[in-house]
């Protein structure tokens, strides 16, 4: 009938114009004579004094792929561009992109003082000739830790940590773009990471049943009964610390599992003999990766042969992938040295 029909073509049409609807743009800048992008502050000074450089800006799709179906114009603040006078006139809006991009070989800034390149629609970019200073990159670790010692709330700490450092890509300079940053918290590092892998989904669901299962073995008395099992061997804290070490070790099969079966269930006894809650998730971190890191069987262990296999096809080189983990096991260090 005409309504499946008329369905039908909205669909298409829908999904004709979100294809061609680039998630962010890209702005590449380098000297006129070259075609290497410009990536440190002497260079970025050396392009502003010599007063023109090459611009290109290209249109990516949410994987960061090249939109070769964009070809509209954008909108720009802060560039300046030649006329067939030889004049220098301002580039509000660039000319329709081809495949994707747009290139032109000698632009200026119109304000010098301000080196950033801005472009204001269809979807907001920057590019900043000023490199954040290294130190930058702690300030979401800072944030996360001291959020979490204030307020005692790890996810809320995680969730502005996560912002902050969204923030710091977009435009550290600029605070018009911190509700541009929250908008991507959400839109690219956190539902486009889950959608986009679908090891990352697996991971999720498998921490939510794990996580479900422990809180149900929480409600009926199982954790309760798990420690006066272990109450029968472990009588003091030094005997307690054993047994959550055993018990670390015997759980190898995934690290995820290992952190919420043994913390929960090593709780209720260690609290009872007096060892600190700081000292038993000491315990359980240290014996959870590193057991799932070099066990022979584990989750992790599947992951990392994958890895392997990639980078060893991709190299042309053939080889196979455990033989290559089993003798990386002596070079563990982390996971030997936390263990022993």
């Amino acid at each position: 009938g005409p309504l499946p029909a008329l369905v039908f073509l909205l669909t298409l049409l829908t999904g004709t114009v979100a294809a061609e609807s680039p998630h962010q743009f890209r702005i590449s800048i380098y000297p006129p004579e070259s075609s290497a992008d410009i990536d440190s502050r002497h260079q970025l000074a050396g392009l502003i004094e010599a007063g023109h450089f090459a611009l290109l800006i290209r249109a990516l799709d949410p994987n960061e792929n090249l939109l070769e179906s964009f070809q509209q114009s954008v909108e720009l603040k802060n560039i300046q561009i030649r006329d067939k006078s030889n004049r220098w006139i301002d580039l509000d809006r660039t000319g329709p992109f081809t495949n994707g991009f747009i290139h032109y070989k000698r632009v200026r800034l119109k304000h010098p003082n301000t080196p950033l390149i801005r472009i204001t629609a269809p979807v907001p970019s920057s590019h900043d000739f000023w490199e954040l200073p290294g130190w930058y990159s702690l300030i979401p670790s800072i944030v996360a830790v001291v959020l979490a010692l204030v307020f005692r709330q790890i996810l809320l700490a995680l969730l502005l940590a996560l912002w902050s450092g969204a923030f710091l890509l977009q435009n550290a300079y600029d605070w018009k773009h911190a509700c541009f940053a929250l908008q991507r918290v959400f839109d690219t590092y956190l539902v486009q990471s889950v959608a986009s892998s679908p090891d990352h989904v697996k991971v999720l669901f498998f921490s939510l049943a794990l996580g479900g299962m422990v809180g149900i073995l929480s409600r009926s008395g199982g954790m309760i009964g798990i420690a006066r099992l272990l109450a029968r061997i472990a009588r003091g804290p030094r005997s307690a610390q054993l047994a959550t070490c055993t018990m670390g070790s015997v759980i190898f099969f995934d690290d995820y599992a290992n952190s919420l079966l043994v913390g929960n269930s090593m709780r209720p006894l260690t609290d009872r003999l007096g060892v600190s809650r700081e000292k038993l998730a000491y315990l359980v971190d240290s014996t959870a990766a590193p057991i799932a890191g070099i066990a022979l069987i584990s989750t992790w262990i599947g992951f990392e042969l994958g890895r392997i296999e990639d980078a060893y096809r991709i190299a042309g080189v053939p080889v196979e992938p455990y033989v290559v983990f089993l003798r990386s096991i002596p070079y563990r260090f982390y996971s030997l040295l936390a263990l022993f």
